[in-house]
């Protein structure tokens, strides 16, 4: 969402936005959009939802049921 925020933003092609204007508005729009994203999937890893080998931790069996 962070992502979709800012490229929303910046997608709008307003004329008075005083980033434009600035030297390196384009390179610190483009690096903000990075660190986002870095941010968004470190906090996946983080979590385990992303690049967890499948097979080396498997999820606990329930063990109220019968087998």
């Amino acid at each position: 969402m962070r992502l979709t925020v800012i490229t929303g933003i910046y997608g709008m092609n307003f004329q008075h936005m005083p980033e434009l204007g600035w030297r390196f508005g384009c390179p610190m729009v483009l690096l903000a959009m990075l660190l986002a994203a870095l941010g968004v999937l470190w906090f996946f890893r983080r979590k385990g939802w992303v690049g967890r080998d499948p097979g080396a931790n498997p999820p606990p069996r329930d063990t109220m049921r019968a087998p």
